[in-house]
């Protein structure tokens, strides 16, 4: 019962930061509410994860690196997150039409590269 009241709480809080939004969408809910864009941002982060982590179970043997965010060090805070997308968004404003999350996935994967893409290439 507690964790669903938590639940319920967590959603009317964050509201359509839940939802998906471009990198428009996301400057104007940074300047409006920095709070609400800081839970999109953790939201993005653990669906990130979620799929990194679904990829090493299925796969555990797999020699293919772990498609994910980024090599960021464990130490990374949510602040440097979201000031890493935003860097990517005021320096690339061409790609603020795309997908949030796309965005994110770029700019970590930009800001700590993980010593198999260099690779890659």
């Amino acid at each position: 019962m507690r964790l669903r009241i938590w639940a319920t709480a967590l959603c009317v809080v964050s509201g359509p930061a839940v939802a998906e939004m471009t990198g428009n969408e996301f400057l104007s809910l940074h300047e409006r509410n920095p709070l609400q864009a800081m839970y999109y941002i953790e939201g993005v982060l653990g669906g990130m994860q979620v799929i990194v982590e679904a990829h090493k179970l299925n796969s555990p043997n797999s020699l293919q690196p772990t498609p994910g965010i980024g090599c960021a060090p464990e130490t990374a805070t949510l602040g440097q997150y979201r000031d890493v997308a935003l860097k990517e968004l005021r320096e690339h404003p061409e790609r603020r039409h795309l997908k949030m999350q796309y965005i994110m996935y770029f700019a970590y994967n930009a800001a700590w590269p993980c010593p198999w893409t260099k690779y890659q290439k």
